[in-house]
């Protein structure tokens, strides 16, 4: 049978002997037909031979093999590379044909001009080094220098499979001579950091793993150089690229032998595999980051003892939906902060947006990791967190309220108002951090804190922010302080409200910001224990006027002080009724001619809703009305110049009219300043604005009867009627109709011993001028006027009869003078003329 063999194995040789002799031939097709028949020739026999054969035909074909390497026909080096890996994979001893592959793969591939062409001889001959470093194992610490100058230019090699395979190739070498690798590992660093950004996921992958082996079974001093690079990597959209990073950073965390030195690098490494978008990630991380505590805590049981045998169990107050890391991880964090928070910090204003998402998430779970260790790094993190809750991404503001809401849970509240609020601003992200740290505040140590944390809130620095999103997060902190503390709350009850009515005051509108305040004013009702707002606006409306009074005279439509102003008179409601002496001298102050037009606009509108929803109900305004009526509503109906002064005045008569609307005047207060006050309304009939001339009218028609016992001064009343008829050519039809109304009543305000006979010269000029428009060309006009003439016929119907006549004939339709004419003539019969 041995002989049977051998001839077997001399039966290969002798078969394949013409064929290598024909490998040396200069004919490159002779040497690849060659090559090929000896492929074919032994292709699955000599998978059948003993070990002993093998190796002996190994011996007889290694070298001429060796030689084909370098053959220039690229089909003859791939069959020999081939040849060679079956050579190495399948021999007893590869140890002796290596000190020749080696040394020829070097030059082949160890140089910085790329030898081999061929991407698949490459990768072949790549694969057997890769083998050849599984089979000798330690036994390869003899080839370290040239195996590092071949993976050296391997590791970027143009073809993506070649990369993958020398950097499998690095991994294998490091493990296999951990103790000789160390002194050659640092060369393979840079290749490997430039390949670990290649566009190919699988690439990145491997080479993530190759630098993790080649750092632990080498120089860790290398960390530093690498950590920055891995990093990156865990922004990568790949998966598997983002799993190698944390697998590599969380294997360094338990095996690194100089691990102690780099945890503050390698911390957030693994910690960023916490907060990853996928679960299979984030449970891998989470077991790699619980074995590297425990590891910790058992390498270090003599320092930690003390802290492990008085242990505190999870906290009564604690993040909801927070599950609290382990002993070891929270340990491990704790003691490396102070290095890690700095560079966090940093990354959460960079300019990448995915950088600053990505270190907000961090941020959340170191603290969560941390707890109250963290209260000796708030004068570094306030600044911080108040930049990034500014930030344009939702994501990160989302992440950094959170965080500071962990502060409230970890920090004591008296140590965090200490330090917090001396800063605090009128920017949105310095209010988002304070209205999320109360609501994560216990209410034990937030009571004795609230007096400083209302004046926080309602001095004017602060309550007195114009952007919406300031104010929202104002309000929200308000808020929190309600939520927390609930009954607590009455002793600042005064600043919440003040605070609570600026913002409602500042913000213009906005929907959302007003229904969030109406929503803590109802819980601060509450909080009093009363049934509605308007109670509230009772208990604290005089101190608030009281302190606005201080400032009144300075005021400006934009003044915060103003809007306050405007705020409380709006919804204060009966609140305010007793308060008039307070109230009123502000707005007397501030309707001075003198004062901002806009203001007086404000205060005027104001006014006229205020009077018109029922304000002096219980007629605690009466002694005042007099006041407002001379010093506020005449001193700006006087004319001045310029478009403003108009819009002035239509506001101020439309307020009086208002006023008068709602019987708020009585006629002694009228009456009081009735000459000045007619004199101005006569001017007001004159105004270029419609709006002041029609308001003007009604005014009139509802003044003159309520002082027709004042009116004793016939003169001021006959010059009256001559603007009313002015009025009577008015362009706009409905002044017109407005103007004809004020007659009836200017005939009944005329005084009872009145002599038509005497003033007939009036009553003609009245009718004259009425008569007139009973030709109009508007139908509704003639028979307005018809009605109106009508009805004052009875202070002169001979008067009015005898004019009707003579203006018939000039009239072009003859027929409205006959119906009165009719009208006058049948009344005349019913009644006596008076002489």
């Amino acid at each position: 049978m041995a002989k049977q063999v051998e001839n077997s194995c001399e039966c290969l040789l002798q078969a394949i002997s013409r064929y290598l002799s024909c490998l040396k031939d200069e004919d490159k097709i002779v040497r690849k037909r060659s090559m090929e028949s000896i492929k074919r020739e032994i292709s699955g026999k000599w998978k059948t031979l003993p070990v002993e054969e093998y190796d002996k035909l190994v011996s007889v074909l290694f070298k001429p093999f060796l030689k084909c390497v370098c053959d220039p026909v690229e089909r003859v080096r791939e069959l020999s590379a081939e040849a060679l890996y079956h050579f190495v994979e399948n021999s007893s001893d590869p140890e002796e044909i290596s000190s020749y592959l080696v040394p020829t793969f070097v030059q082949r591939l160890g140089t910085q001009e790329l030898v081999e062409i061929s991407e698949e001889v490459r990768l072949l001959e790549v694969q057997i080094l890769t083998l050849l470093v599984s089979k000798l194992q330690v036994k390869m610490a003899c080839y370290l220098n040239d195996m590092i100058k071949i993976l050296v230019q391997t590791i970027e090699d143009p073809y993506p499979e070649v990369k993958k395979a020398s950097c499998t190739c690095a991994s294998q070498l490091a493990r296999v001579i951990p103790a000789h690798f160390h002194m050659q590992s640092e060369s393979l660093i840079k290749p490997l950091l430039r390949t670990v950004s290649h566009q190919h996921a699988k690439v990145r992958a491997v080479c993530v793993k190759a630098i993790g082996d080649v750092v632990q079974y080498g120089n860790n001093s290398s960390v530093k150089d690498v950590v920055s690079h891995l990093a990156q990597r865990l922004f990568d959209q790949a998966p598997i690229v983002r799993q190698a990073v944390v697998s590599v950073a969380g294997r360094w965390l338990s095996e690194l032998p100089d691990r102690y030195s780099f945890f503050s690098k390698l911390i957030p490494l693994v910690m960023t595999g916490l907060i990853d978008e996928l679960p299979d990630i984030r449970e891998n991380t989470e077991k790699q980051w619980k074995c590297a505590g425990q590891k910790y805590l058992d390498e270090n049981e003599k320092d930690v003892k003390d802290q492990l045998d008085f242990v505190k169990s999870d906290p009564d107050h604690y993040p909801s939906g927070a599950v609290r890391p382990t002993f070891g991880c929270r340990f491990l964090v704790k003691r490396h902060l102070y290095y890690i928070l700095p560079a966090l910090l940093r990354d959460l204003d960079d300019w990448v947006a995915a950088t600053r998402i990505k270190s907000a998430n961090l941020l959340y779970v170191l603290l969560l990791h941390s707890e109250e260790t963290v209260t000796s790094h708030l004068e570094k993190l306030f600044p911080a967190l108040k930049h990034a809750a500014s930030d344009e991404e939702n994501e990160v503001v989302d992440k950094v309220q959170k965080s500071a809401e962990l502060l409230g849970y970890f920090v004591k509240t008296e140590t965090w108002c200490h330090v917090y609020l001396p800063t605090l601003s009128t920017s949105s992200g310095a209010l988002l951090v304070l209205a999320s740290m109360i609501g994560g505040s216990p209410r034990i140590e937030m009571s004795p804190c609230l007096p400083q944390l209302a004046d926080a809130l309602a001095s004017p620095d602060i309550r007195h922010a114009v952007n919406s999103l300031c104010q929202f997060w104002l309000a929200t902190s308000v808020e929190s302080l309600l939520m927390v503390c609930g009954d607590d709350c009455v002793n600042i009850s005064y600043q919440l409200f003040i605070t609570l009515i600026t913002i409602q005051g500042l913000a213009e509108g906005d929907e959302k910001i007003l229904h969030q305040v109406s929503r803590c004013l109802s819980r601060l009702a509450d909080v009093h224990k009363v049934e509605n707002v308007h109670k509230l606006y009772e208990f604290h409306s005089k101190h608030l006027l009281q302190h606005l009074e201080t400032s009144h005279q300075l005021w400006t439509v934009h003044s915060p002080e103003w809007a306050v102003f405007h705020t409380l008179l709006s919804n204060g409601g009966p609140a305010l009724e007793n308060l008039a002496e307070e109230w009123m001298p502000m707005v007397l102050a501030n309707l001075h001619p003198s004062k901002d037009p806009s203001l007086r606009l404000k205060l005027f509108s104001l006014s006229s809703t205020l009077f018109s929803a029922g304000l002096n109900s219980q007629g605690y305004l009466a002694a005042h009305l007099e006041t407002f009526l001379k010093d506020g509503i005449m001193a700006n109906l006087v004319w001045r110049a310029g478009r403003t002064e108009s819009a002035m005045r239509t506001a101020t008569v439309s307020c009086l009219w208002a006023l008068v609307q709602a019987d708020k005047l009585e006629s002694k207060t009228v009456a009081s300043q009735l000459p000045q006050l007619l004199a101005l309304l006569m001017s007001l009939l004159d105004d270029d604005s419609t709006s002041t001339r029609l308001i003007t009218c009604k005014v009139l028609s509802r003044i003159l009867p309520a002082v027709a016992a004042s009116l004793d001064d016939l003169q001021k009343l006959h010059e009256l009627y001559p603007a009313l008829l002015k009025r009577m050519d008015d362009v706009r039809n409905d002044i017109r109709i407005a103007a004809m109304k004020v007659f009836p009543v200017y005939f009944r305000s005329f005084p009872s011993g009145y002599n038509p006979t005497l003033y007939a010269a009036h009553i003609r000029e009245i009718y004259q001028g009425l008569l007139v428009h009973l030709d109009d060309p508007e139908v509704k006009i003639q028979d307005n006027v018809l009605e109106l003439l009508k009805e004052i016929s009875t202070v002169s119907s001979s008067v009015l009869l005898m004019e009707t006549k003579k203006a018939q004939p000039m009239h072009r339709d003859p027929s409205y003078c006959k119906t009165l004419i009719k009208y006058l003539e049948h009344l005349q019969l019913n009644q006596d003329e008076p002489n």
